[in-house]
């Protein structure tokens, strides 16, 4: 929960590239990690927040004419 990332998932990618990179879709929108959600620590810890990049933040937003 301290990482803010939705309970839902939706969507779930990585980057063949990059398979430490995965992208998860949620009910609280899109996010990365570029560790593979490495977690060492206790579920749902405050460390988790390390392992996730919000990129929620332009969607949804149309251009300003």
């Amino acid at each position: 929960m301290s990482a803010q990332v939705g309970e839902y998932q939706h969507a779930l990618a990585w980057n063949t590239a990059n398979p430490l990179e995965v992208f998860v879709g949620n009910d609280s929108g899109l996010w990365r990690s570029t560790d593979a959600v490495g977690e060492s620590g206790q579920v749902c810890s405050a460390a988790d927040s390390s392992h996730f990049q919000n990129l929620n933040g332009s969607l949804g937003r149309w251009p300003r004419w």
